[in-house]
C-alpha cells in the first residue's frame, strides 16, 4: 500500500476553502431592515408546522420547525404566535430557503427544518402590529 500524501493537492484543497469562506463573507449584506433576536417561546408557522422565531424584522423572519427531511410544503400566509398570547395572524410571505438543519444522531424520521420568509403585501396596520410585536419581544437589538 502507498500511503504517500500529495502535500500540494492538500494545500490547494486548504487554499479553495479559505477562499470559498472569505468570498462568503464579503458578500454584501442583501437584507433591508435590521433583524432582532427574540426571547424564548415566540412562534410562527402555518399549521402544521409551527416553530419558534430565531430572528425578525419588519421584512421578514426565520424559524425552525420539525420536518420529515425534505423541503415541506410552501404556505402562502404565517401567524406570529407571542409568548403572553399575542398572535398576528394573515401575514403573507413567500419563502426564501428552507433547509434541513444538520444534526448529530440519525435515530429519528424527523429533522430539524429552518425556514426564511420574506413578508409581502403587508398592510399599514400589519406593519404597525408587527412593529409592535418586535418591540415587545425582542431581547437584543440586531442579529
Amino acid at each position: 500500500m502507498n500511503f504517500a500524501v500529495n502535500f500540494n493537492e492538500l494545500k490547494n484543497k486548504r487554499n479553495k476553502k479559505i477562499k470559498e469562506i472569505w468570498i462568503e463573507t464579503m458578500r454584501p449584506e442583501r437584507r433591508k431592515f435590521q433583524r432582532y433576536k427574540l426571547s424564548e417561546e415566540n412562534f410562527a408557522g402555518a399549521y402544521p408546522y409551527v416553530g419558534e422565531i430565531a430572528d425578525l424584522s419588519i421584512d421578514g423572519l426565520a424559524f425552525r420547525y420539525l420536518g420529515l427531511g425534505q423541503s415541506e410544503p410552501e404556505a402562502a400566509s404565517l401567524t406570529l404566535y407571542g409568548r403572553e398570547g399575542g398572535c398576528l395572524p394573515g401575514l403573507e410571505c413567500r419563502i426564501v430557503a428552507d433547509r434541513v438543519v444538520p444534526r448529530r444522531s440519525s435515530l429519528s424520521n424527523i429533522f430539524v427544518h429552518e425556514r426564511r420568509v420574506q413578508f409581502i403585501n403587508l398592510s399599514a396596520e400589519q406593519k404597525k402590529y408587527l412593529s409592535e410585536f418586535i418591540e415587545n419581544y425582542k431581547i437584543q437589538d440586531e442579529v
